[in-house]
């Protein structure tokens, strides 16, 4: 009798509808974060591909490459590179949409052929049209926020390792009345860095950059996010506790990723 039942259930679906059963992640796994300027994007982004087990692809490295090895070397030297490199060259982004350059060049890309973490793509909406015709479109577009006031105390705290990059932040970051707080992130008492053992760490606080990623972010956010929410992959998530916050990211994507 009860082996009849749990046959039933499974074909049904049943045993699949606790709170807390969490989807297996696609095939294939397609993602991108999007997010204003200190959102701890790299961080969670490097977290999450180990997870699910997918590589990084930046979009500015692999156009980068493009421009820098177009026609120089065997691998570059086939005539759509070069074309490609004098679009990007004479700043063409109408003609690099019309050619779908850029889902051509993910075509291409030996890291993108089994799902991928993709970074700096898409900026706006008609960047996003040419994503979704790439192998089905994104599982999730994740936007990462924080108050803008929250993000300045953060421009205004960071520090970094000048040999690696590493950011780090000296100070509690606190907004009670949103139920915000971020915990400080240093070295350990010898100052080292955790990531290269350098001990030169620096303001890395650059106000015109800040406002200038803030403005870029705002000029797209309504466009992208409504786009998304259209194609049902958006995952909205507010930080409260900084990269501590991933855990509770992870789960969100996880439940409402599409497959």
């Amino acid at each position: 009798m009860w082996l009849s039942s749990l046959k039933t259930g499974l074909k049904k679906g049943f045993l699949n509808k606790d709170r807390h059963f969490l989807q297996r992640w696609p095939t294939h796994t397609k993602v991108v974060f999007f997010g204003p300027p200190n959102v701890f994007q790299d961080e969670i982004t490097q977290r999450f591909a180990v997870d699910v087990g997918v590589p990084v692809v930046s979009m500015n490295t692999v156009l980068r490459n493009v421009v820098e090895q177009a026609g120089k070397t065997e691998e570059f030297s086939h005539s759509f590179f070069l074309r490609v490199r004098d679009m990007l060259n004479a700043g063409d982004e109408e003609g690099l949409i019309k050619e779908k350059v850029h889902t051509k060049l993910l075509r291409l890309c030996s890291q993108a052929q089994n799902g991928f973490i993709l970074t700096d793509f898409p900026a706006n909406v008609a960047q996003a049209e040419t994503l979704e015709s790439f192998r089905g479109g994104l599982n999730a577009f994740v936007h990462v926020s924080l108050p803008e006031d929250i993000l300045v105390d953060i421009e205004e705290n960071k520090l970094e390792c000048a040999d690696c990059g590493r950011e780090y932040f000296p100070e509690t970051i606190v907004d009670e009345s949103l139920g915000i707080r971020i915990a400080p992130f240093m070295p350990e008492t010898d100052g080292h860095c955790v990531d290269c053992g350098s001990t030169n760490i620096r303001s890395s606080s650059d106000p015109i950059s800040f406002e200038r990623e803030l403005e870029a972010y705002k000029a797209t956010k309504e466009g992208l996010l409504a786009f998304y929410n259209h194609f049902g992959t958006l995952v909205d998530f507010e930080l409260k506790h900084g990269f501590e916050d991933y855990d509770n990211l992870k789960r969100k994507i996880q439940m409402n990723i599409k497959h």
